[in-house]
């Protein structure tokens, strides 16, 4: 594993109406992190590391809350790829760990893919935007922030 020094990274934040303001979550919450290595860009993701953020609340109503739930084998807890859509299938959920309530105070679960193409890259971000019963559409808005990471010493 290589370390690359990121000065900024885009952020795509989800929010319902009315819980986003100035740049800003009106609540402290915990955190669902989707995170794809995009290739190629368009007006919503970069050409390199990119990260959704999701408020648990609202994750837990979002379809691509339901396709992971359901891809979940209910005996073992394990996680069945076959049970996933072609582009989630070459995800990482290193930080989805099914026996703990989250993995620390900021964030429930981290996802990970790499070399998404930007098209895929949309797919996801619809995903965490339209609801988990399929009748109720999209539910969710996003805005997308590009943010300075915390550098010690700064």
């Amino acid at each position: 594993m290589d370390t690359i020094p990121l000065p900024k990274v885009n952020t795509i934040a989800v929010y319902s109406n009315g819980s986003f303001n100035d740049g800003h979550y009106s609540l402290i919450e915990r955190m669902n992190l989707i995170i794809p290595d995009v290739d190629g860009s368009n007006e919503v993701f970069d050409s390199r590391i990119n990260v959704i953020m999701v408020p648990v609340p609202l994750f837990a109503d979002t379809k691509l809350h339901s396709i992971i739930e359901q891809a979940v084998n209910d005996t073992t807890g394990q996680l069945g790829l076959n049970k996933l859509l072609d582009y989630l299938k070459a995800a990482n959920f290193p930080g989805i760990d099914r026996g703990s309530e989250s993995i620390n105070q900021y964030m429930e679960s981290i996802i990970t893919i790499e070399a998404v193409p930007v098209s895929e890259a949309m797919q996801i971000l619809e995903l965490c935007l339209i609801s988990a019963n399929e009748t109720e559409g999209v539910i969710y808005n996003y805005t997308r922030m590009v943010a300075e990471l915390y550098r010690p010493g700064n």
